[in-house]
């Protein structure tokens, strides 16, 4: 094919695929000159001067060489934005960007993917040797080569199918379930308060025109002044909703327009960053919070004590754009405090057709269709001796993707950050072992091990100097930056990255079966630890301290995502491993107790108790004469409080061994947190200080007599 044909074909094409509302795949092998050579002979893209861009085209490079106007770190800015061309380059294959950037494109728009050494890639990677078989037996994807010259599984989109739009629907939609999203929208303003709007939607489903047109008409038709703040992690991922709000004010002569607000003579929509609205609190009618997904949890349960008419808006491509900790977390508290939140879904495409070529070729590839193993089996714990563990390789995913879809579906259940990359790294990570957990035959279980530990002693004296980061090797370099354990590279270590049961299988003791498996594998292997990290919670912390796992290790930040502090923990696998894992677990628990008052103020009392409650025994403080003394002189109310203070601060970490009690959190967040009694009184709705006081009198006295 020469260069004349291939313009022209592509003009033919694209054109046909347009009265479609289809969007085209180009796979381009060949050199980087041939490349760049070809796709001059688009005229926007051969007009652009000194490495710009026309405003059609979104270049990725992650490659030394060539001219992007975006990157690994700047895609997801892009999103809720429209482009006609997407180009992408990259040797590793970003499929997150990938993913991501192929949303952007409008109908008619085509996403060149460009190889540029065909054996190197398929060499480096087994993930693009799937990605390479996704390719030939797709037929509606176009390949063309720079050896053959020849367009290949070409079939162009049939002339006689157009899609067809309704003129008709009420606010000039494109689709009923957009008008019911516009609908539900208004309605969080005009019904009752406190029952908040979750609208979801896959890429180009018009959700952000949705929360646009919404904003219009109640602007349009309020008999009072409202203002709506609209927020999100980046300005640039609104640009499509400000767009469509000042097309659906129709060219009012009364709307004034800025980048970050729309002013009209009954109302104010306008743009808050994420902190400005958590800092200053400003008043809203309503507020609109976009690409909730990527907002972390805690501020948005902070928004959700703060604004009583508000929208989750937010991007579920499959399992990725809406992490697992918005899906699962985030709607299931929103729910137990406000229970008539509704929660609504877009399924029908509005900027492209059904069926879309490319949204086909992604989902697939990308595995975001992925769905869970239909079971029928009676499994529990008296039966979990009939259950089979067998480690999978990345070559039997290769050849078996039906596994390779069950794995992927069960793994997202359990983590709260899945994104097409970890698909990758099943097929790429030379250091992960699979290990799958069936009953006749039935997959029930997966995990994914890290192997970790042991390397060159010239890498570790780096790490040492804070001069470099290794990866997979997560669990020693931590041991070493943050608790100081200088040998922490002599020892081997499985990390259990992810470890999933099928949802209805849950709570029956095989997470138990499955872990015990591990540790059997691990010390048929010469593994020493067998280790964990997660964001803290007291439902899965609860699950790892039961079957004996240690503590080495507590965040200081929380996590973005889950707005949970990380937890490290460990299982000596040895003698040697459990020598210098009980220095670790003590060392970590005198330094909880001294960091309980700043660093970890703010913790849940809940899980402070959780946490000390498996303290060894060993490391807390004895109470002697002159603590019992105190300790009477304070609950007979002959001393204040805070002249029993160290008293009651030793006794209460012996209270810790037992059994939860509620009543029991307001005395941590005092005696060993240091809060406030004005905030605790707040917090645990006390009248004032006198009764807080009476309160801790009556709980130390019973608990003494």
């Amino acid at each position: 094919m020469t260069h004349e044909n291939f313009s022209v074909w592509l003009i033919n094409t694209s054109n046909t695929a347009k009265c479609a509302a289809h969007r085209l795949t180009v796979v381009l092998n060949g050199s980087f000159s041939w490349a760049d050579n070809l796709l001059n002979t688009i005229s926007s893209y051969e007009s652009k001067p000194s490495n710009t861009l026309s405003e059609e085209w979104l270049v990725y490079n992650d490659q030394s060489n060539g001219f992007s106007n975006v990157n690994k770190h700047t895609f997801k800015n892009k999103l809720g934005r429209e482009y006609q061309y997407v180009l992408f380059n990259s040797c590793s294959l970003n499929i997150d960007a990938l993913a991501a950037l192929s949303g952007t494109l409008v109908p008619g728009g085509v996403l060149f993917i460009h190889i540029a050494n065909q054996q190197e890639f398929l060499e480096s990677s087994a993930f693009n040797q799937r990605f390479f078989e996704k390719i030939k037996t797709n037929n509606h994807l176009h390949y063309l080569s720079e050896d053959s010259l020849q367009m290949l599984n070409h079939d162009p989109v049939d002339d006689a199918v157009v899609r067809q739009l309704s003129g008709s629907l009420p606010f000039q939609c494109g689709t009923q379930e957009q008008v019911n999203a516009v609908e539900h929208v208004i309605q969080v303003v005009k019904g009752h308060r406190n029952r908040p709007l979750v609208l979801t939607a896959d890429r180009g489903r018009g959700k952000s025109s949705a929360l646009a047109i919404a904003c219009a008409q109640l602007i349009k038709t309020t008999t009072s002044f409202l203002t709506i703040v609209i927020t999100s992690a980046h300005r640039k991922s609104l640009d499509i909703f400000f767009d469509q709000l000042v097309i659906s004010f129709g060219g009012d002569s009364l709307v004034e327009v800025t980048r970050n607000a729309v002013n009209h003579k009954n109302g104010l929509v306008k743009f808050v960053a994420m902190d400005d609205l958590l800092i200053n609190k400003p008043e809203a009618g309503l507020l609109l919070v976009d690409e909730a997904a990527s907002v972390p949890l805690y501020q948005l349960n902070t928004l959700i004590h703060r604004y009583h008419r508000i929208v989750f808006s937010s991007t579920v491509h499959g399992y990725e754009g809406a992490g697992r900790s918005f899906s699962i977390k985030f709607l299931k508290s929103l729910k137990n405090i406000y229970p008539s939140t509704k929660i609504l879904h877009i399924q029908e495409p509005i900027r492209w057709a059904k069926n879309d070529p490319l949204e086909h070729f992604i989902f697939d590839l990308c595995l975001l269709n992925a769905e869970l193993p239909s079971l029928s089996l009676n499994v529990t714990e008296d039966n979990s001796n009939e259950l089979e563990y067998e480690c999978v390789t990345a070559q039997q995913l290769l050849k078996n993707e039906a596994l390779l879809s069950q794995i992927f579906a069960v793994l997202v259940t359990a983590h709260y950050q899945t994104s097409p990359s970890d698909l990758r790294l099943l097929l790429d990570n030379e250091h992960l072992t699979i290990v799958v957990m069936k009953k006749f035959e039935h997959l029930v279980g997966v995990a994914l091990l890290v192997r970790e530990g042991q390397v060159n002693i010239g890498d570790v004296e780096q790490i040492k100097n804070n001069e470099r980061r290794l990866k997979n090797q997560f669990i020693p370099q931590s041991l070493l930056a943050h608790c100081g354990e200088q040998q922490s590279f002599n020892y081997s270590y499985y990390r259990i990255m992810r470890i999933a049961v099928l949802p209805e299988l849950q709570n029956k003791g095989l997470g138990k079966q499955f872990l015990n498996y591990i540790e059997i594998l691990a010390k048929q292997n010469q593994i020493d630890f067998v280790g964990t990290s997660f964001g803290a919670n007291n439902q899965l912390l609860n699950f790892w301290l039961q079957n004996d796992y240690k503590l080495a290790r507590l965040g200081f930040t929380k996590d973005k995502a889950s707005g949970e502090h990380s937890a490290l923990l460990l299982k000596a696998m040895n003698q040697k491993g459990g020598e210098t894992l009980s220095h670790l677990e003590t060392n970590f628990y005198v330094n909880f107790e001294f960091l309980l008052a700043e660093q970890f103020s703010q913790l849940s009392p809940a899980l402070v108790w959780l946490i000390l409650h498996y303290r060894p025994q060993h490391s807390i403080s004895l109470l002697n004469d002159y603590d019992s003394v105190a300790l009477t002189d304070f609950y007979s109310e002959k001393r204040q409080y805070n002249h029993c203070a160290l008293s009651l601060f030793k006794w209460l970490h012996h209270q810790m061994k037992l059994d939860f009690q509620s009543e029991i959190e307001p005395v941590i967040a005092k005696v060993l947190q240091r809060k406030s009694v004005e905030e605790i009184c707040s917090q645990y709705k006390f009248s004032g200080k006198k009764a807080f006081n009476q309160f801790l009198i009556t709980y130390v006295k019973r608990l003494e007599e």
